[in-house]
């Protein structure tokens, strides 16, 4: 039986779900802030000491969801590599074809990042203006919202290096990022021929500025175009019907370098902190396990015809779990202080679920009666095509 591109990737949308998921409970300790610690944050999160002093292995399911609290923040590498890999499957051909004009591409973008992230925008200053009446301080957690700050923000160039990024909704700086990949991507494909040894050469360079600089752009450029040669090597195996040949193999490699990639977090404790310089400044095991995850799920749905079908629908409501999280969290911790509820309810299980639930419901919401409808409008105002 001939190999087949399959319509959906329902696999990798379920993926990048999850990974918004464990984004969120990499951000728990959040709620231990302590605002006589405030404000020292790194950009990077190596640096907690803007958390006040907490209990690791209190934290809910602590044993269960380790990996979670201590190296969950390297699942932004894996929304990059999952956004590489998507988008050359969906556009790169379009866009050197000239199929799909730079209008169209733009209003498909904007028109599905903007309306949440103006959203939360709002949002945050509004609940940090009444954090700072409740508490008598600072802002929380990222207090250089400044004017210039909000500027940068409103034009989603926040993470460019032109200002400080941690500010307001401080998990808009990996959107700022991709903004800046898909435009990158978009010169690439309509100049540039779509060649393994391009995309090999533009990871290369997102991985020096990550070794040098360590920069946010960096990561993004790094795992982004490595998922778009990722995605190269899939349409290989397909049109040469080797994906029946390989599964087995991509199987067993995922599982044991996901399982070494485990006990290696466990053993180290807490990876921000005491991990070798190879893992804290260069996301590069982690990026190649997620690139061999991604392909190994491409490829098994391409066998099945559907694979994560049911949690797909995580994928779908991702976008908003990841900016809506932090706005909730926020909050929560504000009326906490506010009304002097002892910090011990954020140790309980009871409450971790309540949390997710109310996120995930929210999340919803947002995704099917906000963000869905006010991208239809957009695009049917400025003339895109379905």
């Amino acid at each position: 039986m001939q190999d087949a591109i399959p319509k959906r990737f329902y696999s990798l949308d379920a993926m990048r779900g999850l990974a918004a998921i464990v984004v969120v409970i990499s951000h728990w300790p959040q709620f231990f802030f302590s605002t006589e610690k405030f404000p020292a944050l790194h950009p990077l999160y190596r640096d907690t000491s803007y958390i006040s002093t907490y209990t690791a292995t209190r934290l809910p399911f602590s044993n269960a969801l380790f990996v979670c609290y201590n190296s969950g923040w390297l699942a932004v590498d894996l929304f990059f590599g999952l956004s590489g890999f998507i988008f050359y499957w969906l556009y790169s051909t379009k866009l050197k074809n000239s199929s799909i004009t730079t209008w169209e591409f733009f209003v498909a973008r904007f028109s599905r990042l903007y309306p949440l992230h103006l959203l939360t925008l709002l949002l945050i200053v509004c609940i940090q203006l009444f954090s700072q009446y409740a508490a008598g301080t600072s802002f929380f957690f990222y207090n250089h919202n400044s004017y210039f700050q909000f500027f940068l923000h409103l034009l989603l160039i926040s993470s460019w290096g032109i200002g400080d990024h941690v500010s307001f909704n401080l998990p808009i700086w990996s959107v700022s990022v991709e903004v800046a990949l898909y435009a990158m991507f978009f010169i690439l494909c309509r100049f540039l021929p779509i060649r393994n040894a391009v995309l090999l050469f533009v990871s290369a360079i997102g991985l020096f500025f990550v070794f040098r600089f360590n920069t946010q752009m960096g990561h993004g450029i790094f795992s982004f175009f490595l998922g778009g040669y990722t995605y190269r090597i899939y349409t290989w195996l397909v049109s040469n019907s080797r994906t029946k040949a390989v599964l087995p193999y991509l199987f067993a490699l995922s599982a044991i370098m996901w399982t070494a990639a485990i006990i290696a977090t466990y053993h180290r404790g807490n990876m921000l902190e005491s991990a070798p310089f190879f893992w804290r400044f260069t996301p590069l095991p982690a990026v190649l396990l997620f690139q061999l995850t991604i392909l190994t799920l491409a490829v098994a749905e391409t066998r099945r015809g559907t694979l994560g079908r049911r949690i797909s629908m995580l994928g779908d409501i991702s976008y908003s779990v990841y900016l809506l999280h932090f706005p909730i969290q926020l909050s929560i911790l504000t009326a906490a202080i506010y009304f002097g509820i002892n910090r011990e309810v954020f140790y309980s299980h009871y409450f971790f679920f309540g949390f997710f639930t109310l996120v995930l419901t929210t999340s919803m919401i947002s995704h099917y009666y906000f963000e869905r409808p006010v991208q239809r409008v957009l695009r049917q105002t400025w003339g895109n095509k379905p």
